[in-house]
């Protein structure tokens, strides 16, 4: 039989892997979350420069009309 101690300390290293690996998720997320909104920001700069309308609006012929 394995001791307590042991299977603790195992569990406990498994733990501390699992959060470890879930900050590391958090923080891509947050990280493309950022690099995503960023995206879309430019986006609806260059769009309302060049007159054709935001995103999220469908443009027909030279005007725009906000999507469904």
């Amino acid at each position: 039989m394995i001791p307590y101690e042991q299977v603790k300390a195992m569990a406990d290293q498994r733990m501390q892997r699992y959060e470890a690996e879930a900050a590391r998720h958090r923080s891509i997320d947050r990280e493309e979350s950022n690099l995503l909104e960023r995206l879309i920001s430019k986006g609806r700069q260059g769009l309302d420069r060049s007159g054709l309308g935001r995103i999220g609006d469908i443009v027909i012929g030279r005007e725009a009309r906000p999507a469904i």
